[in-house]
C-alpha cells in the first residue's frame, strides 16, 4: 500500500477544514448542498412514522383529532418519499465544494 506523503496529507487536511468552513454548523448536521434535501426529507419521514406509531398505540380517544394527524403523518411520509424516490440522487448538477 501507498502512504500518504505529508504533503498529500496536508492537501486533504486543507480539504476538509474548507469543506467544514462552507459547511457551517448546520451543514455539518444536514450534509452538502446534495445530501442536505435527502437528509431532511429522512428525517421528516421518520419523525412521522414515529409519530404515526404514537397515536395508534395510544389512541386519545379523540377519533376525530387522530384521524386528521393520521392523514397529516401519511401525507407527509407519502410526499416524502415520492421526493426521495423521484430526485435521482445519482445526477451531478450540483457539487460540494
Amino acid at each position: 500500500m501507498n502512504e500518504p506523503t505529508p504533503p498529500e496529507m496536508d492537501k486533504a487536511r486543507a480539504r476538509a477544514e474548507r469543506s467544514r468552513y462552507y459547511l457551517g454548523w448546520l451543514g455539518r448536521i444536514w450534509g452538502g448542498r446534495r445530501n442536505a434535501p435527502v437528509n431532511i426529507a429522512g428525517l421528516a419521514i421518520l419523525v412521522s412514522f414515529g409519530l404515526l406509531a404514537y397515536i395508534v398505540i395510544f389512541n386519545n380517544g379523540v377519533p376525530e383529532a387522530s384521524e386528521n394527524l393520521v392523514t397529516g403523518c401519511i401525507s407527509i411520509i407519502v410526499l416524502g418519499l415520492g421526493y426521495l424516490f423521484g430526485k435521482g440522487i445519482g445526477t451531478e448538477r450540483e457539487r460540494d465544494p
